[in-house]
């Protein structure tokens, strides 16, 4: 009962926020100077779900000079909705982010916030630096498994799981407080030293 009153709320105050955001959201991208490469509607779908985003993680995703692409059909048979390319190269032993592609399927544009949990889970150009620390890795066997608001792809997978974790911040902050405390609060904290 408790977890449906969570989501009503959630779902309430986003659709209360939307109309607002969407005027705003347009602005944004072009401000940013992020690529989305859509049409019109498609644009405005994705602008809203980054207008969605801390303004830190917005300016995080600019700099790392993210390209948004949303297309009919995904270039891979596929269940995917969407995929985050991260273009890297080898410097010593570190491999290196030199660019960073997010696709995804038209009318799945919701499934961008799941990517941008990708975009920050990297340490500047260093490739998912947060979501692979032992520190998060002892959150992830000791929450994931039992979590109800993250996807079975996450599950034993760091790397998913950082990404579903930020979107279940993003989206139902209050659920992700309190079913998986810790959880939350790494990813608050990485959020907000996010620059």
């Amino acid at each position: 009962m408790e977890k449906n009153i969570i989501r009503c709320m959630d779902s309430i105050a986003r659709k209360a926020i939307k109309s607002i955001t969407m005027i705003m959201a347009v602005a944004s991208v072009a401000i940013l100077g992020m690529t989305v490469d859509a049409k019109a509607e498609t644009n405005s779908n994705v602008a809203f779900y980054l207008a969605m985003q801390p303004a830190n993680v917005q300016t995080h995703i600019a700099k790392q000079g993210v390209n948004i692409s949303v297309v009919n059909e995904l270039p891979w048979t596929s269940s995917d909705l969407a995929i985050t390319y991260a273009y890297t190269t080898m410097h010593g032993t570190q491999d290196v982010i030199t660019g960073i592609d997010i696709v995804i399927k038209s009318g799945y544009e919701s499934a961008l916030t799941h990517e941008v949990g990708h975009c920050i889970s990297n340490l500047g150009n260093i490739r998912y630096y947060y979501a692979t620390t032992p520190e998060f890795q002892a959150i992830c066997a000791a929450e994931c498994r039992n979590s109800l608001y993250v996807s079975s792809q996450g599950w034993d997978n760091p790397i998913e799981y950082f990404a579903c974790a930020y979107d279940t911040y993003i989206n139902f902050p209050q659920a992700l407080r309190m079913f998986h405390p810790q959880t939350y609060n790494y990813i608050q904290a990485v959020v907000a030293q996010t620059i």
